[in-house]
């Protein structure tokens, strides 16, 4: 699709095209080579200036689901952006606690504004033959990791992208945690535990037909294969999750309470969150220098975000 503007003093041209990453190169090469100028989209919309709702335009070409995108949408079209005017405005009139106040709403949606263009990051961890991996392509749709009865055949952290309840989330398959048999496994293990460790959310696998174990205690305990009845009291390992990949049952609970645990306090539409990095670092400075008494330095920093850059 081809879509022109032939105004003057520099008629620009936008191509829409399908085909894959190499097609796309090789039209835009073949159009440079004719003296085209080959231009991004913030460059032929915005131009050097950035402002809050450039950023958000910009965040919004990179999120993944519907969900997010509607509330990138919403800063876009200057939800962050006016309450932040507003923030600034209590400054100025030295009302400095209803400022704080603001600030703090707005901060409220930290974890979240972090997660609108990459996922969080889901551990599914637990012993050998849980039935981690086939937790994981129950809650898929799909077989996106190797289902086998043999202990320790996921060797290696395998991802598996997809959207829970609207979030983007990429659910990560560890290996077993056991004594391992060999190096490889050995490594696979450290891998896995490693990936837990910087998880936004640990699932621990156990089997109802096994023994009960000591989950971790941060962790989201999920029982599975309860279809093949429960050899244990669930309470013993206090509040979990009851599942069978195999049969399906839980698994819809099991990811309202995964998409709960992430995103306790989802925004109304049009509310204002703060969407990116940089913002978010920004406002966590001034709502520090606010505590330390430094409310002019707060003012400056807020003042600052709504400059054009």
């Amino acid at each position: 699709m081809l879509s022109a503007r032939p105004d003057p003093p520099e008629p620009w041209y936008e191509i829409h095209c399908h085909g894959g990453m190499q097609i796309v190169a090789w039209l835009l090469e073949q159009i440079h080579e004719q003296g085209a100028e080959v231009v991004t989209w913030q460059t032929l919309y915005h131009g050097p200036v950035e402002t809050i709702r450039s950023l958000a335009e910009d965040a919004l070409t990179r999120a993944t689901t519907l969900r997010t995108a509607n509330i990138l949408l919403d800063q876009a079209q200057g939800a962050c952006e006016r309450v932040l005017r507003r923030v600034l405005e209590l400054f100025d009139q030295s009302r400095v606690n209803a400022a704080v106040q603001a600030l703090d709403r707005l901060l409220r949606w930290t974890l979240l504004g972090r997660h609108l263009t990459r996922p969080w990051r889901v551990a599914v961890c637990g012993p050998v033959n849980a039935g981690k991996s086939s937790l994981i392509n129950a809650i898929a749709g799909y077989e996106r990791a190797v289902v086998s009865p043999i202990p320790g055949t996921t060797r290696d952290v395998v991802s598996t992208h997809l959207a829970l309840d609207g979030w983007p989330v990429e659910l990560l398959d560890t290996a077993g945690r056991r004594h391992a048999d060999s190096a490889l496994e050995a490594e696979g293990i450290r891998l896995g535990e490693q990936q837990a460790e910087s998880a936004d959310l640990v699932l621990w696998v156990m089997d109802a037909t096994g023994r009960p174990g000591n989950p971790p205690g941060n962790a989201l305990v999920v029982i599975n294969k309860i279809d093949l009845g429960l050899s244990w009291d669930p309470a013993d390992v206090g509040a979990a999750q009851l599942v069978s990949a195999a049969t399906g049952a839980g698994i819809d609970h099991l990811i309202e309470v995964i998409s709960r645990r992430l995103v306790s306090d989802p925004p109304s539409p049009g509310d204002a969150v703060p969407f990116c990095s940089s913002l978010i670092d920004a406002l966590q400075s001034a709502r520090a220098a606010v505590a330390q008494g430094r409310a002019g330095t707060a003012r400056a920093i807020v003042a600052e975000l709504l400059q054009p850059s």
